[in-house]
């Protein structure tokens, strides 16, 4: 036995969290350290000793787990030369080193983590080879050659190697292929490829729509619910075929909305703008959230942030969200509906939260609470982000990814709404609570905080510092509630 290279990816930005949280779950006497050559952005390398196949499995399972990473990879190649995207040749080359790597050691720990006894690889294994590109600028080229063919090329290189046979469907062996401005990495996941998707996803299974029925009995049953609590049946007239379109025959013929696909991810369908929830679980890993604390996200989409911290942090008081559009609202109650039971069967969480809600402290001095869905202590509702239904100081933890660009809102009525949105977390927010904000205008927010009354009612906790988001470069804003009393701002006509 030799030791063990295993690498994760995240979002470029980010990996100091997934650093802390790799060294929190492996053992001190497995864990050799992180290597001492940078590896391209958005991926983390390290070494654990030799041990036995029980305890790595062990380890491996654990760091599966982690909600900051989306893959858990063997190491085959970290490549110390470029590849351009400008040369097909380049291609070639990368094809030849691939080519002369051991992937014995990546199989071994393949072997161990999907306990497989069959010594003959052609009959043990089905394989798909996944390729990702990462690092500023690498989307927006006009490359020579795209992920596909590198999957092609390193598909070719394993099926000649082992003699395997390739299967995008029912495969259990995924070769990753991460490729950015600066390295190659490739690796065998860890995981099994089934389990990426936590059985949400219709296409998976042999495509025999046995998954996709589970969806839709959750989906529908979650929207049931939801629709009798909130009452407004004239509103979401014709949503529901929106979100979910299906032919005669039941399968799924087109959808603005999906369910989620990462490993940990509890949605039941998301839209067009739905974070990713590694993203979302920085924002809430960067939150400093306590026991029996009152999370709120004003402007939450389609829920990822409020499912997030439920499956982070069981113990919330309750975590609130809402947004101005219903047709979020809707997405995000579906989703918030059917958390517990998604999230309790794939083993995202362990229990249901102890502390039962207190919505009536929270809420404005009305007789009606939020509207409440099943999973306890967790609320969405559809409100305006710029006049909150909430008390002041009310709340203790605030995250958000503010609007940015054409699909969410433009830079004019941005200009309006950030300092306004601002103004509500400040009344909101109690005197010692945190702030997390995610925000692609910078030079606005910027402003907004260097202005003396918004200066006034915020420190800040960390510098702001960028991340990758699908090629965006959003920045993380980590901010500290004072002492200041809240003054209702002057409205100029």
């Amino acid at each position: 036995m030799a030791p063990t290279r295993i690498f994760c990816t995240t979002p470029e930005g980010i990996e100091f969290i997934l650093k802390k949280e790799i060294e929190e779950v492996v053992e001190d006497d497995l864990f050799l350290g992180f290597d001492e050559e940078e590896p391209p952005p958005g991926i983390v390398l390290f070494t654990l000793k030799e041990t036995t196949p029980d305890r790595l499995k062990r380890c491996l399972d654990n760091l599966q787990k982690l909600r900051s990473t989306d893959y858990v990879c063997s190491l085959v190649l970290c490549s110390g030369d470029t590849y351009p995207l400008n040369s097909i040749d380049e291609l070639q080359e990368m094809e030849k080193e691939a080519a002369s790597q051991s992937w014995d050691e990546a199989i071994r720990v393949w072997r161990i983590t999907h306990d497989i006894t069959e010594p003959d690889l052609t009959k043990a294994a089905l394989f798909r080879c996944t390729g990702k590109r990462l690092g500023r600028g690498m989307r927006s080229q006009k490359p020579k050659y795209k992920s596909p063919d590198v999957e092609r090329s390193i598909g070719k290189v394993f099926s000649e190697k082992f003699g395997t046979k390739a299967s995008m469907v029912l495969h259990n062996l995924q070769v990753l292929i991460v490729h950015s401005s600066e390295k190659v990495v490739i690796g065998i996941c860890t995981h099994k490829p089934n389990a990426l998707r936590l059985g949400h996803d219709f296409q998976q299974k042999s495509r025999d729509d046995r998954n996709f029925q589970e969806y839709k009995v959750v989906y529908n049953d979650a929207w049931e619910r939801f629709n009798k609590q909130l009452k407004l049946s004239s509103q979401l007239e014709g949503m529901r075929e929106k979100i979910l379109r299906l032919n005669e025959s039941g399968k799924m013929s087109g959808s603005d909305l999906k369910p989620g696909r990462n490993k940990n991810d509890t949605r039941v369908c998301m839209s067009e703008n739905s974070m990713s929830v590694t993203i979302a679980h920085a924002l809430v890993a960067l939150s400093d959230i306590k026991d029996g604390d009152v999370v709120c996200d004003p402007m939450s989409g389609s829920g990822t942030t409020l499912l997030e911290t439920c499956a982070m942090h069981a113990n919330c008081t309750a975590v609130l969200g809402g947004d101005f559009t219903m047709a979020e609202c809707v997405v995000s109650a579906v989703n918030c509906d059917s958390f517990h039971k998604v999230a309790s069967a794939y083993g995202v969480i362990d229990t249901s939260p102890s502390i039962t809600s207190d919505k009536k402290r929270i809420c404005a001095d009305t007789e009606q609470s939020l509207p409440s869905n099943s999973a306890q202590g967790l609320d969405t509702c559809n409100w305006n982000a710029m006049q909150l239904p909430l008390r002041s100081s009310s709340i203790d933890v605030i995250m958000s990814d503010f609007p940015f660009g054409n699909r969410c809102g433009s830079s004019c009525k941005n200009a309006k709404l950030y300092p306004a949105v601002l103004s509500e977390i400040a009344r909101i927010l109690r005197p010692g609570g945190t702030a997390t904000f995610l925000v692609v205008a910078r030079k606005l927010m910027d402003a907004l905080l260097k202005e003396e009354v918004t200066a006034s009612y915020f420190n800040s906790t960390r510098v702001p510092f960028k991340l990758n988001m699908g090629d965006l470069w959003p920045f993380v804003y980590c901010l500290k509630r004072t002492d200041v009393a809240w003054v209702k701002p002057v409205v100029q006509t």
